[in-house]
């Protein structure tokens, strides 16, 4: 019997005939494996839509409690180098002063105040160095000597620090051409001088009779763990650099609310001083869409971080009740603090 050749060449053109009918009519791969149809492909997309969806809230939330956190340590920052100013020079640094507010510098011409188009020639900056604002001062303490030592003031205007800045807010750039700060320090109940918190006016104890001159820890009779002493201020976030309280050199404001916020009872343009979002700022409901605000307040959801003069840093809720906010600001009125009804 003769053998039947077998044409190896013929085998295997039969075996990929057959893979690729299987492959058109069953589903299956040139390879042999099972391939997606499209109703599989669309399915597949819209779960992970959904799944991207869902995750998205939590990945938002994540970043902006490590915003919020570095807030926080920023202000940490702020009062140990406040608190630090304090240690050098036996008390705490003073809100400056308008050229216009007396004492006059002995170098002003005095009869040019509140003179001009607009009546208000020196009221809104200071004489020179000797009139600048808190943040100003405490620039040795937040490592930042060379520009505290810097001659030429546009140098310093020019130069935005991070740590002056809430990142949940903005990012450290300049704003209408110069730095600012999104922390203000506690003026008390008196947004006129502050003499019952903590930040005062520049001299208004020598301008007026029964007020400080300056503030020690000792002043504090409520208590350093009872008392604010910095924390974060409300803005427009729609007019960065252009509100009256965030127009101005975050170190030479003159005594403005740039660089101080108060806590009252007393109603304001949204209601009593204590703190609010920035979507509530005066400048979206007054007549002026420049004005300014007096509130403490933030960016974050809920709460706004603030430094107690014992530099510990806490949370303190919008709702907060506005008279335990009054007591948390002045200083002075022996008043007891609920915490229940501060966080």
């Amino acid at each position: 019997m003769k053998r039947k050749q077998i044409s190896w060449s013929r085998l295997r053109k039969s075996e990929g005939a057959t893979l690729w009918a299987e492959s058109a009519v069953g589903g299956r791969s040139s390879q042999g494996l099972p391939g997606f149809t499209l109703v599989e492909l669309l399915v597949v997309i819209t779960i992970i839509g959904i799944l991207i969806a869902l995750l998205l809230p939590a990945v938002q939330g994540a970043r902006e409690s490590a915003r919020r956190t570095q807030c926080a340590n920023n202000l940490k920052q702020i009062a140990l180098a406040i608190l630090n100013f304090h240690s050098a020079q036996d008390r705490f640094p003073d809100g400056g002063k308008n050229m216009c507010n007396p004492p006059y510098h002995p170098n002003l011409d005095s009869s040019r105040c509140y003179t001009g188009e607009r009546n208000d020639w020196g009221c809104c900056s200071p004489y020179d160095r000797s009139e600048w604002s808190w943040p100003y001062y405490i620039l040795p303490y937040l490592e930042q000597q060379a520009i505290y030592d810097q001659t030429n003031n546009s140098v310093i205007y020019k130069t935005p620090l991070p740590v002056l800045h809430c990142p949940t807010r903005r990012r450290a750039v300049l704003y209408n051409n110069s730095a600012k700060i999104d922390y203000a320090g506690n003026a008390g109940s008196r947004g006129g001088d502050g003499a019952d918190g903590i930040i005062i006016r520049k001299d208004v104890g020598l301008a007026s009779q029964g007020l400080p001159t300056l503030i020690k820890l000792d002043h504090i009779r409520d208590g350093a763990s009872n008392t604010l002493l910095v924390a974060e201020k409300q803005l427009n976030p729609d007019r960065f650099g252009l509100t009256y309280d965030d127009n101005e050199p975050y170190v030479a404001p003159g005594w403005d609310s740039e660089i101080f916020r108060i806590g009252t009872t007393g109603s304001g343009p949204v209601g009593p001083y204590v703190p609010r979002h920035d979507s509530q700022h005066p400048s979206y409901v007054v007549s002026d869409p420049y004005s300014g605000s007096n509130y403490f307040g933030s960016a974050h959801v809920g709460m706004m971080n603030a430094a107690l003069a014992d530099g510990s840093v806490r949370a303190i809720s919008y709702s907060i009740n506005p008279e335990m906010f009054r007591r948390l600001c002045v200083r002075n009125d022996k008043q007891p603090i609920d915490w229940s009804q501060v966080q």
